[in-house]
């Protein structure tokens, strides 16, 4: 009787074989991690939607800030203080505005773009007026860009004239100024604009060119009106 023989040699594997195998293998982990980027870009523009989509005022708070009382005196409650600056904060966007002097919220301000629902605050002072909002989503490639459709957007009509560009820098964050005029009514207005992706924030500010203290004091402290968390 003729005895089979038990052990076995498994046929080597052809390159071709073995190139096809490595190929599957990279189309399997390129679909799983197509599929976990796709999750993970749903659940960050969930995330920034709701941050940025539509303004949460649930939580919104003014802070007027006076001159302390001088030490040692005991001066009563309806004494002059000097109002150092006002803060407008809104804790579910994560952003602060902070002003110099006396401020107060507009709620019904006559501003049809962006509406309440798209924008932080708009708030007057005896001078001036101030809109605070974010653009999102920030789908330009630089602050450069950001700038130069707001230069565009402003300057179709015909009427208002940019007067000067400049880089300001905001609690350490590089940011653009634009200064548009109407020299026929004295009419100013101002563009600050912060990029943090992936939104922009915008402050317009306007008045009077003739308003020139008021003006001086929002430029010196503009390094520090904005705080983005």
């Amino acid at each position: 009787m003729t005895e089979l023989p038990l052990s076995y040699s498994p046929r080597p594997e052809s390159p071709q074989g073995g190139a096809l195998r490595t190929r599957n293998m990279l189309i399997i982990l390129s679909a799983a991690a197509l599929g976990l980027a796709v999750v993970v870009i749903y659940g960050a523009w969930n995330h920034y939607s709701e941050k940025f989509g539509t303004v949460n005022h649930s939580a919104d708070s003014i802070q007027i800030h006076s001159s302390p009382s001088p030490a040692g005196k005991n001066l009563p409650e309806n004494s002059v203080r000097v109002v150092l600056d006002t803060v407008y904060q809104n804790s579910q966007s994560g952003v602060t505005l902070k002003l110099p002097g006396l401020w107060h919220q507009i709620k019904d301000a006559p501003i049809p773009k962006p509406d309440p629902d798209h924008r932080f605050c708009v708030l007057s002072s005896q001078d001036l007026t101030v809109m605070f909002w974010p653009q999102f989503p920030e789908l330009l490639p630089s602050l450069d860009a950001d700038v130069q459709v707001m230069r565009k957007q402003f300057s179709r009509s015909g009427s208002l004239i940019l007067k000067s560009e400049k880089v300001v820098m905001v609690r350490g964050r590089m940011a653009k100024e634009l200064e548009f005029v109407l020299p026929a009514s004295g009419f100013r207005m101002d563009l600050l604009m912060v990029r943090d992706w992936p939104a922009l924030y915008v402050l317009a500010v306007i008045g009077s060119q003739k308003s020139e203290q008021a003006w001086q004091l929002l430029e010196d402290t503009l390094p520090e009106a904005i705080e983005i968390r």
